[in-house]
Order: C-alpha cells, then sequence, then structure tokens
C-alpha cells in the first residue's frame, strides 16, 4: 500500500516543479491535476514503486510533451521515453546549442579519447581517476 503521506509530498513536488517549465512549443505548462486524479493514475500504472529520476525509472509525462499536466494528457512512461519524446521537434532557445548534437564520428571519438589520455577527472569526493588508461 502506498504510504498517503509520502504520495502528497511527491504531488506537491511535482505541481511545484511545473511551475516554471514551458512545453517544446514554448507554452507555459499549467498544473491541472488535484491530488486524487493524479494519484489515480499513478495506482492504475502500476509503476508507483519504480517512479524516479534516471534510467528505467517512471514518471508522469505529457502525451508528445505538449500542453498541461490534466486528466486525458498524461501517461506514466520510463523516464528514457521521455527524455527522447521531449527532444523531437523540440524548438531551442536563440543562445547557446541549436538543437540536439549530431552523432560523433569514430575519428572525433579516437580525437577526444587522445587528447585526454592521462588527465585527471574532477569529481565532487576529490578522488583521482584517471580517464583513458
Amino acid at each position: 500500500m502506498i504510504e498517503l503521506e509520502l504520495a502528497k509530498l511527491r504531488w506537491h513536488q511535482q505541481k511545484a516543479q511545473a511551475k516554471h517549465r514551458f512545453d517544446k512549443n514554448g507554452n507555459k505548462i499549467l498544473w491541472k491535476l488535484s491530488f486524487d486524479e493524479w494519484f489515480k493514475i499513478w495506482q492504475d500504472s502500476g509503476h508507483w514503486e519504480q517512479r524516479g529520476v534516471g534510467s528505467g525509472k517512471y514518471c508522469m509525462s505529457r502525451i508528445d510533451d505538449i500542453g498541461n499536466y490534466e486528466v486525458g494528457n498524461v501517461e506514466i512512461k520510463t523516464m528514457n521515453e521521455n527524455v527522447i519524446e521531449g527532444q523531437l521537434g523540440r524548438k531551442f532557445p536563440q543562445k547557446g546549442r541549436k538543437g540536439p548534437r549530431p552523432p560523433m564520428s569514430e575519428e572525433t571519438k579516437q580525437k577526444i579519447s587522445n587528447a585526454t589520455k592521462g588527465r585527471t577527472a574532477w569529481n565532487k569526493k576529490d578522488k583521482e581517476i584517471t580517464l583513458c588508461v
């Protein structure tokens, strides 16, 4: 059984995160799901225990990454599926990268590998990790 207090916390978190987001057409995303509606969608999916961030985890997604969070426009899918779908047809901002990176050629991969041999990577724990040894 899903703990109700935890479910309410997760609902508030997802609702708060949606406030400052825009869909792939640049429109503000509105949250139109009551707790009961949101909770039922998760219960019916059977994936509550697999919710979360990361590969293989499940999330609540808007269909085609367009529109609001509302009954009839959301579905439960893996994070992997959601990320791929979210990038399709996205209008990228004027500054910075204009779209998804194209795949690297084998020649480019080899050049990067050669350039990074022997370098030490930075990480939060200050442990030394040698790249491409």
